[in-house]
């Protein structure tokens, strides 16, 4: 996901990478599990889960600027429309939408995709925003913001199942305080496209939610 001058990672990170700590060991994927994380920007997520975990990993990115930069020092990333991912038909164990998927503006298309690569039984992993207020669509670095309702409503009709739901909000706003005070709130509202009354109608939380995909 590529950003303004703020690093949207940083905000859309709560706690690190214990979300994705918490994702994989409920997933309890095998040695070997062939997993991508699907938007994956600057490959933080990809060099800590092959680090950590030693799984079979690479990262999807639609920006060639970003999968050269990164690839000319190790070979992580595939430059790849989510849309159009480059897997054969189950092949894949698991895929990360780490703050990306509602980045996307097909996201109907993205899950389509997605049931395509994954293996029976696979795993999506998503962490992201979700609104606890109104709903809204941003033009900055944000991107869509659903209720968690309309994301889990979205995933049940592309025949993925909710398996696992944690909730880091608080975790959220304490990311948020220090990016207003790093930042100030000109700039921080400017990389969002938004100010502070919009923001106060969305009610910005945060969630990973796990799901399965379904046998048909």
């Amino acid at each position: 996901m590529k950003t303004d001058r703020i690093c949207g990672r940083k905000l859309c990170r709560p706690g690190g990478f214990i979300a994705t700590d918490m994702a994989l060991k409920f997933c309890n994927f095998k040695k070997g599990a062939k997993l991508a994380d699907i938007g994956c920007g600057y490959g933080a997520t990809v060099r800590y889960i092959k680090s950590h975990y030693g799984f079979d990993i690479c990262g999807i990115d639609k920006d060639p600027s970003i999968c050269d930069e990164i690839n000319s020092q190790e070979k992580l990333v595939i430059t790849a429309d989510a849309e159009n991912l480059p897997f054969a038909d189950k092949q894949m164990d698991g895929l990360l939408f780490e703050c990306s998927l509602s980045k996307m503006k097909e996201p109907d298309n993205v899950l389509t995709e997605c049931y395509r690569v994954l293996k029976d039984n696979g795993y999506l992993i998503i962490s992201d925003l979700y609104a606890r207020g109104k709903e809204a669509n941003l033009s900055g670095i944000l991107g869509r913001i659903d209720a968690k309702k309309t994301i889990t409503d979205r995933l049940q009709r592309h025949h993925f199942s909710p398996r696992f739901i944690e909730d880091f909000t608080e975790s959220m706003r304490k990311i948020w305080g220090q990016m207003l005070f790093d930042y100030g709130p000109d700039e921080l509202y400017s990389n969002i496209r938004a100010d502070g009354k919009i923001l106060n109608e969305i009610k910005c939380g945060y969630c990973l939610i796990v799901a399965q995909k379904e046998t048909r």
